[in-house]
């Protein structure tokens, strides 16, 4: 990916737009800019391209059209994915130190920096278990810490907690909060809640059936830090029908 050295922005996607082989239109131009530190979600209904567009900017697809542009402080970016996918045969520990591994980062003081992240993430009494003896949302965990022990300046998530019960969910969305409220990493995070997008973000990006584009961007002024209580607010549940009815007008085919 590109790297312009001109921008204070992070991340900058300009007239971005993906086309697959078999003629299927992903996104149409898409753009916009993100600041260092901003935690902006992604959401819109299935199949627009919100998956697609975290692929184009970790690099792992390249667009038919436009660019995508990272910012000059921007060199390590974390992935987590929906699917937690740990290797079975490694402890919670070794699973952490892949990407490390992987880019030949492995370096002094590594045990304490694992140790750290562990810690982060709430699994310093798991560090030694292997996959199969973890709950669902402490796979997620040690998922997240995997993205976190390269230390990146940006944080991609993909639907990290869709497959998780209400109650698990709401704990590990107050979890990131809090990491993030304590790193400030620049994050993207894609889910098909409102709720949950809401709860966690600086900014929201709705997007419109496919083929996607971002037919509002909306500011989150809630103060931090958040608390549960929020969710139990007017102005909470406000601000999550205004998202609902803005995805509504454009799944009905209406324009505003």
């Amino acid at each position: 990916m590109p790297s312009d050295n001109s921008t204070s922005h992070s991340l900058t996607l300009a007239n971005v737009s993906k086309t697959y082989p078999s003629g299927l239109d992903a996104l149409a131009p898409i753009n916009f800019s993100l600041y260092p530190g901003e935690f902006v979600s992604l959401v819109g209904p299935s199949g627009c391209g919100k998956s697609t567009m975290l692929r184009l900017v970790a690099g792992l697809t390249e667009p038919t059209r436009g660019k995508a542009y990272l910012g000059s402080g921007t060199t390590k970016i974390g992935f987590v994915f929906q699917d937690p996918t740990l290797m079975p045969w490694a402890t919670v520990s070794e699973n952490i130190q892949l990407p490390l591994k992987l880019s030949n980062m492995l370096e002094p003081g590594l045990k304490e920096h694992v140790a750290t992240v562990l810690d982060w993430v709430g699994l310093t009494d798991f560090r030694d278990v292997y996959p199969r003896e973890l709950s669902g949302g402490m796979k997620m965990r040690a998922s997240i810490a995997r993205a976190l022990i390269i230390q990146p300046d940006l944080l991609l998530l993909d639907e990290p907690f869709a497959a998780l019960d209400e109650f698990t969910r709401a704990q590990l969305n107050e979890d990131l909060l809090h990491l993030w409220q304590q790193e400030k990493w620049t994050s993207i995070f894609v889910t098909h809640s409102i709720r949950e997008a809401v709860f966690l973000s600086n900014r929201i990006l709705v997007m419109s059936p496919r083929p996607g584009r971002i037919i509002a961007d909306v500011p989150v002024r809630f103060d931090h830090p958040r608390d549960p209580g929020l969710r139990n607010s007017h102005a909470y549940n406000d601000l999550c029908a205004d998202i609902a009815s803005r995805l509504a007008v454009h799944m009905n085919g209406e324009e505003r």
